[in-house]
């Protein structure tokens, strides 16, 4: 086979499998209400007027999180000297169930005092 023909076959065999299509569908059930990239959607934050945090507070929402299993990460980011932190939600569900989630929140934040809750903004790195 000469040169010529080697580029040829090669340029055939690069077109021929260009031009074959796969007809395999997804069988997997597209998931509703699911973002691809985990979005932060509450920030809760955890402040102290001289005396430190509501740790009872931070507990509370750390066991609601571990509740939620893996549909939910929180980072913490601490910012002062009497143990101040803000929480981070983020998750991959989408606003309808982020917006029950921060519901939730609110009520079982109702009763501790020195926390803050709300949007993602809470969540912006301190100087």
């Amino acid at each position: 086979m000469n040169l010529p023909s080697k580029y040829l076959l090669g340029v055939f065999i690069i077109l021929t499998g260009l031009g074959c299509s796969t007809n395999i569908k997804s069988t997997a059930a597209p998931t509703p209400n699911v973002q691809e990239n985990p979005k932060v959607f509450c920030g809760i934050s955890f402040f102290s007027i001289g005396y430190g945090i509501d740790v009872q507070g931070l507990k509370a929402v750390d066991n609601w999180v571990k509740s939620k299993g893996d549909s939910l990460q929180s980072v913490k980011q601490a910012w002062g000297r009497e143990g101040e932190v803000d929480l981070c939600l983020s998750s991959h569900q989408a606003e309808p169930r982020t917006k029950v989630w921060i519901q939730e929140l609110r009520t079982l934040l109702a009763d501790f005092k020195n926390c803050r809750i709300s949007g993602e903004n809470a969540c912006r790195s301190r100087k």
